[in-house]
């Protein structure tokens, strides 16, 4: 079902879902979209309204191929942990929802959707813990390490201290 007219509670729930949205919340967090992510959160909020109003019957499927566009393009980010399709979805349901629902099952609903907590959030990229890995055992190795005292220079009773040639290697 699509509607050039803005559906009551849509932008809304669209808003509540995004803002619940752990891995968009962690990357306008980081400053993944630049300086503006903040401003790029607002603006894929309206996109997305729009987006359903020109589409009719759209597949949570198409819902996160869009999705993922946009975070690839405004964010350059790459989302492989489920949430596009199950943000797809949520958008279908609650676009359905909207259209057909009374008021009071709407809000009812948007109340109910769990809320984003970024304290569980971690990245997690292969290179980087290779390398944290890397750097860990290398410190590991250094603090293992004895320090010996330089031999103590040699100095003749007139006061000059004597230059001792360097071993050969």
């Amino acid at each position: 079902m699509s509607s050039s007219q803005p559906v009551p509670y849509f932008a809304t729930a669209i808003e509540a879902i995004f803002r619940n949205w752990s891995g968009l919340q962690f990357a306008v967090q980081q400053g993944a979209g630049g300086p503006e992510s903040k401003a790029k959160e607002s603006w894929f909020i309206s996109a997305t309204e729009a987006w359903f109003y020109e589409n009719q019957d759209l597949l949570p499927c198409e819902v996160a191929d869009f999705l993922d566009s946009v975070i690839q393009n405004e964010f350059d980010l790459q989302m492989e942990d489920g949430s596009l399709e199950e943000v797809g979805d949520l958008l279908c349901q609650y676009f359905t929802l909207c259209t057909t629902a009374e008021e009071a099952t709407i809000l009812q609903r948007l109340r109910a959707l769990p809320r984003c907590d970024l304290s569980l959030c971690k990245c997690e990229d292969e290179d980087d813990e290779n390398l944290n890995r890397a750097v860990n055992d290398v410190n590991e190795t250094v603090e293992s390490m004895e320090m010996s005292e330089p031999p103590a220079p040699i100095v003749d009773e007139d006061g000059f201290q004597m230059v001792l040639r360097k071993k050969k290697r």
